[in-house]
């Protein structure tokens, strides 16, 4: 940065000489003296030039790197990463993400979406982390307004664990009844 300061320093007092010598010049009507300005004018170009491209070189590179991060931080999640933020890492290979949808804005979307295959052991694990509520429903007294969320899809009836903390948040998942299926809505505001 110094450097740039430094350049565009000696184009400004390069360029003042030019002024003066090519008045000077013009008022004694010397060739040397407008030829000599000329000179000095052209230095002060280059050297404002230099530092202009300078500039503007150190600007790209830090908007290329701005928005490179950006966008790396704008980029959605992947269902397994969604999984391993809200439930940690699987113990067992028997997870397998069928969908999901991402909170992208707090409060505009109430909640993550997951629906995924898995084994009894790592819902075991899973219900393990919280002191969920459980009751078992029946299916036709539940009804989602997602497109694709449908627990009422997996029988007769379900397996129902909900947690919700003091200010609302929490997580409710709803299980096959042989534990391999399961809908997971985790609500933060």
């Amino acid at each position: 940065m110094k450097e740039i300061i430094f350049e565009l320093l000696i184009a400004g007092i390069s360029f003042m000489i030019f002024l003066v010598i090519l008045i000077f010049g013009l008022i004694k009507k010397k060739k040397n003296l407008i030829i000599t300005s000329i000179v000095i004018l052209s230095i002060s170009i280059t050297v404002a030039a230099i530092g202009i491209f300078t500039i503007t070189n150190k600007t790209y590179h830090i908007t290329k790197k701005v928005y490179n991060d950006v966008s790396e931080l704008s980029k959605p999640r992947t269902g397994i990463e969604i999984y391993e933020s809200l439930l940690g890492k699987p113990e067992t290979d028997c997870v397998d993400i069928l969908n999901y949808q991402d909170q992208t804005v707090p409060r505009l979307d109430p909640a993550i979406l997951l629906h995924f295959k898995t084994c009894p052991k790592e819902l075991k694990r899973i219900l393990a982390q919280k002191e969920f509520e459980f009751e078992k429903i029946k299916t036709s007294e539940q009804t989602s307004d997602e497109n694709w969320f449908k627990p009422e899809k997996m029988g007769d009836s379900i397996l129902v664990f909900k947690y919700y903390d003091t200010k609302g948040n929490g997580q409710e998942i709803y299980s096959s009844n042989d534990s391999t299926e399961v809908y997971l809505r985790d609500i933060w505001d």
